[in-house]
């Protein structure tokens, strides 16, 4: 063994993703009223909404041997993604990657289990914006920090 089971068991795993989705849309369209409508969107051909190109998501873990403790790191990661459908001239509005880090934890010993758990542990920057490709500038219409995140919970099984 890589590493002696005395000192615990240890898992580790991934993986990635390669998404190339697009969508084009109509000239014009009919509403939910009935009426046809003329598509004033800004690109016929577009990113699927909401879907990222690249998607990764990876951990690191341990429990001991019986069970009574254990931990595990995660980290996520998903690239560029289109939010909103621009039309006329309102750009299409895009979230920006942002890696996201979280620690779980538990011990359990006869029937009561405790857990902590971290989320965001990089408190990592929510952005939005619009792309101006003519001046190859983005344009941020929200960031924030949504902040780090501590959950602490018991249990008990009977």
């Amino acid at each position: 063994n890589f590493i002696p089971i005395e000192y615990g068991k240890f898992s580790i795993g991934s993986n990635l993703s390669y998404i190339k989705s697009s969508t084009e849309s109509y000239n014009s369209f009919v509403s939910y009223m009935g009426d046809t409508l003329t598509n004033i969107s800004n690109k016929k051909v577009r990113p699927m909404m909401g879907q990222s190109d690249i998607i990764f998501n990876g951990n690191l873990g341990w429990s001991s041997l019986k069970n009574i403790l254990e931990f595990n790191l995660a980290l996520s990661y998903n690239s560029k993604r289109l939010l909103y459908v621009g039309d006329g001239e309102i750009s299409d509005e895009y979230e920006y990657p942002r890696p996201s880090l979280n620690f779980t934890s538990k011990y359990t010993i006869r029937g009561i289990e405790l857990s902590f758990k971290v989320k965001n542990l990089l408190d990592s920057e929510v952005l939005l914006g619009i792309e101006n490709n003519d001046v190859n500038t983005i344009y941020y219409t929200k960031r924030f920090k949504p902040g780090i995140t501590y959950n602490f919970s018991f249990g008990y099984s009977l």
